[in-house]
């Protein structure tokens, strides 16, 4: 008998946990970027404050750290979706504008 947990409609499925980078706030490496990019992170406070990782128990601070950097030197893992923008814009209103040549 399988121990996992039929899905739920309505009910969005947990991340696999290799995507994970908060594990107290089922945090992804893609949400965090997303909400860089999309909303002008600059700090380690401000990526806390717009996604929650890094607000529990703290040892996902290197890695936020390593992907805030990475992101603010314009080096990118993900490509931005219609739905990480939908996501950022229901939670934080209409994302920060990009002009052309800037990356998002």
């Amino acid at each position: 008998m399988s121990d996992a947990k039929p899905f739920t409609p309505g009910h969005t499925p947990p991340p696999p946990m290799q995507d994970l980078v908060c594990y107290c706030f089922q945090v992804t490496e893609r949400e965090v970027e997303a909400a860089i990019r999309l909303l002008g992170l600059k700090t380690i406070e401000d990526v806390n404050d717009a996604t929650r990782a890094g607000c529990g128990c703290h040892t996902c601070w290197p890695d936020l750290e390593s992907i805030l950097n990475r992101c603010l030197r314009g080096q990118y893992k993900f490509d931005l979706t219609d739905e990480d923008r939908r996501r950022f814009a229901a939670r934080h209103g209409t994302p920060r504008p990009v002009r052309p040549g800037q990356p998002e």
